[in-house]
């Protein structure tokens, strides 16, 4: 009867590492990609951005996201911002 149970133990603890594994293989396996994609494009998106000038910001921003917010609203969300401090 412990016999039982110690191997039912030992098999959900395996396979709870297992799926820790294959969960951190994909996770690399998708941040790797961001590398080539989102790095090259966040290094001087985030140096023009941190300006704080909503021209600028706007220059960034999605065709959807310019449609959806004033140029006044937009000042006041990038005076907002800035109050917050250098951009890092």
């Amino acid at each position: 009867m412990i016999k039982k149970i110690l191997k039912g133990m030992g098999i959900t603890l395996l396979v709870i590492i297992c799926l820790f594994v294959i969960l951190a293989v994909w996770t690399s396996f998708k941040a790797s990609g961001y590398k080539e994609t989102a790095i090259p494009y966040l290094t001087p998106a985030l140096t023009e951005i941190s300006k704080w000038d909503a021209q600028t910001l706007k220059s960034y921003m999605t065709p959807t996201s310019i449609e959806g917010v004033s140029d006044d609203d937009l000042s006041k969300i990038v005076r907002a911002f800035s109050k917050l401090g250098d951009l890092k």
